[in-house]
């Protein structure tokens, strides 16, 4: 995702370079802004194994030296300018909320100014996101187990929403789960205070909502749209505003037309509300995270009824082999901006 014109931030945050020999730098909020300061990652930790390859470069198991505490640090190479102030961007956010047992954890990040390499430190993960553990066969899945998930998802945006903090960037990658099996909410490289003004953002547009594709302003109720797909997704295995075009893909997300596919015949009409009050056009009339902690289907009492993956498993095949339908969005100008821009004539 790639965004412009945004405040003061984590575009200023990256150090320059040093002429004289490469340095290692950590990155820390200083009264809500990222800063930097001279160090070295293995000062603080010792590197054991490579335990998986993500996206971006190799992810490794650490020890802190001075507690003996397990985590793992994910090497992210960006040679591009703009793939690093994403990764700044995801540092920042995941700075400024409190810890909470849905939310990834970040304990520390460092960047290398000799290779470009953005590096975070956070707690284990199992390496697995939550579609593939679905799939995997490895647990009976039934209508409570994926209310379960969800009842965490929103736990996790609850407390986002809390702290001012939109998402933006919900999608069947951004859950993953933790050794415990606790789903964690992870991907913060497009995320915004509330009322921050970027003019321009960049996504996949599957799982984005109306307003993302169109001019209007994104609010925390936007995080709440892809919720209902993504609930969809885990009980019937189907993407609702699929298309073979990203045209196409983007016009349906636009029109908010939609049904419940066939396969939800045997879905309870409990699920069926929640998700109706989800994927609705106008963000206003959403439900909040907070109200959908209080609907009737995440209390744990839905349907013990094992479901087919087999659905599932040709999703998660289709959207891992694709590349993303990408859309751009550009936001309105507030009237904030606006006279400011008159202020410059």
């Amino acid at each position: 995702m790639e965004a412009s014109n945004d405040p003061p931030g984590p575009a200023k945050a990256e150090p320059e370079e040093s002429s004289a020999k490469p340095i290692h730098v950590s990155y820390y909020m200083n009264n809500g802004v990222l800063s930097v300061r001279e160090t070295d990652l293995k000062d603080a930790y010792e590197l054991k194994e490579e335990i998986r390859r993500g996206d971006f470069g190799p992810v490794f198991k650490v020890v802190q030296r001075t507690t003996g505490q397990a985590a793992e640090a994910k090497f992210k190479r960006l040679p591009r300018f703009v793939r690093r102030q994403e990764a700044l961007r995801e540092i920042e956010m995941l700075f400024l909320f409190a810890p909470h047992p849905n939310l990834l954890l970040l304990h520390d990040a460092y960047q290398m100014l000799d290779s470009k390499e953005i590096v975070l430190i956070t707690e284990p993960l199992q390496g697995c996101s939550l579609l593939e553990w679905l799939v995997s066969g490895k647990e009976r899945v039934t209508e409570r187990i994926c209310a379960g998930y969800l009842r965490q998802l929103c736990s996790a945006l609850k407390h986002l929403h809390a702290a001012s903090i939109m998402h933006l960037d919900l999608k069947p990658e951004s859950l993953q789960l933790a050794c415990s099996g606790e789903l964690k909410l992870t991907g913060f490289a497009v995320a915004r205070r509330c009322g921050e003004e970027p003019s321009l953002l960049r996504g996949d547009a599957e799982f984005s909502a109306p307003e993302q594709l169109g001019s209007e302003a994104a609010t925390i109720n936007t995080d709440m749209w892809p919720v209902g797909l993504l609930a969809i997704v885990v009980l019937s295995g189907v993407s609702p505003f699929w298309a073979s075009t990203k045209e196409e893909m983007v016009q349906k997300v636009i029109s908010a037309t939609w049904v419940f596919p066939d396969s939800f015949s045997s879905i309870s009409k409990g699920a069926k509300d929640f998700i109706s009050k989800l994927v609705k056009k106008s963000a206003e009339t959403r439900m909040s995270a907070a109200l959908c902690l209080d609907h009737a289907w995440l209390d744990g009492t839905a349907a013990e009824k094992p479901l087919s993956m087999a659905t599932l498993k040709e999703f998660w095949g289709r959207y891992k082999s694709e590349k993303p339908a990408s859309y751009v969005h550009r936001f309105p100008k507030s009237e904030k901006a606006k006279q400011s821009e008159d202020e410059k004539k």
